[in-house]
């Protein structure tokens, strides 16, 4: 039983030498077929990154994600039957196992989007048959353009080859999602007319959505003179990023309205994302304060 076992091991031993030394040659087409076919060890590589929720300000700090790569090679228990060195150089083309090189890099990335790879070559020991880790990191920073909408960032991982194990890639997808910037620029035409006592003004205000994303801005009037009353043509507008409109206040004077006086009208406006996707805030609102004066001396026409 034990000459039966050992002529067994020695048949298989043969073997593998033999298909080393075939391939080594490459005297033939035909071996380079077994060589390309026959034995090569295609890696598992993995890619994964920490925890990060996606958002990130506009000219804010940046963002540092981690980043996992995971290696591994699988060998059959076959091969350890040969001389450690004679297995190395048959699988890994010398008579000790090297370390694997992994590119990393961004294969795709949005144009407001700053990035860095804190190492973008690493090198893993590789182990047979377990995973063997290394860690490095990217960092990323949205400019003060970066609209308030997802997109996605696409990391590549590229093993290289060793021997006869061929390279392998894989790639991690990152949704970075930039926070709303409600930025609003708001202009009347004057900020300052002249009426009489039950009279009529009406001022035209030029309203500019400077917001990372497309906005609903709700505008409210908070304050006008006793027994005064006011119209705006439009309450609440939509505009997309800077996008703008212009929108009209008549402002209707009291009988009370004396020469001298001076009125003044509180105006509101509210930002907000559109649809709306949280409560207001008063970082989302501006004021404009309007003024109508009664002249003492009217110029004659």
């Amino acid at each position: 039983m034990r000459v039966k076992k050992s002529v067994s091991m020695t048949v298989i031993m043969l073997f593998l030498m033999s298909l080393f030394v075939a391939i080594s040659c490459n005297a033939s087409a035909k071996n380079h077929f077994v060589e390309k076919h026959l034995l090569e060890f295609i890696p598992i590589l993995q890619m994964e990154a920490g925890h990060y929720d996606g958002h990130i300000t506009p000219a804010g700090n940046p963002v540092n994600i981690p980043i996992k790569v995971k290696y591994m090679v699988s060998v059959p228990p076959i091969f350890d039957i040969l001389p450690v060195f004679l297995k190395n150089i048959l699988i890994y083309g010398s008579a000790s196992i090297p370390p694997v090189r992994i590119h990393l890099s961004v294969v795709e990335i949005p144009d407001w989007l700053d990035f860095t790879i804190s190492c973008p070559d690493i090198y893993i020991n590789i182990k047979e048959n377990e995973f063997s880790c290394a860690n490095t990191s990217i960092s990323i920073a949205a400019r003060d353009d970066a609209p308030a909408y997802p997109s996605t960032v696409v990391i590549r991982a590229e093993a290289q080859p060793v021997g006869r194990i061929s390279n392998q890639s894989v790639e991690i997808y990152l949704i970075v999602h930039p926070t709303y910037i409600p930025l609003l620029h708001i202009e009347a035409d004057q900020t300052l007319k002249y009426a009489t006592a039950n009279d009529k003004v009406r001022f035209l205000i030029n309203i500019t959505n400077r917001a990372n994303k497309e906005s609903v801005i709700r505008i409210g009037i908070d304050e006008l003179p006793r027994d005064w009353s006011a119209s705006l043509s439009n309450s609440t507008i939509v505009l997309p990023m800077d996008g703008c409109a212009t929108i009209s206040l008549d402002v209707y004077t009291s009988a009370d309205f004396r020469k001298g006086d001076i009125g003044e009208i509180h105006l509101n406006f509210t930002v907000l994302p559109s649809p709306p996707d949280s409560e207001e805030t008063p970082a989302d609102t501006y004021n404009l304060t309007l003024f109508v004066v009664n002249p003492v001396i009217v110029d004659p026409i």
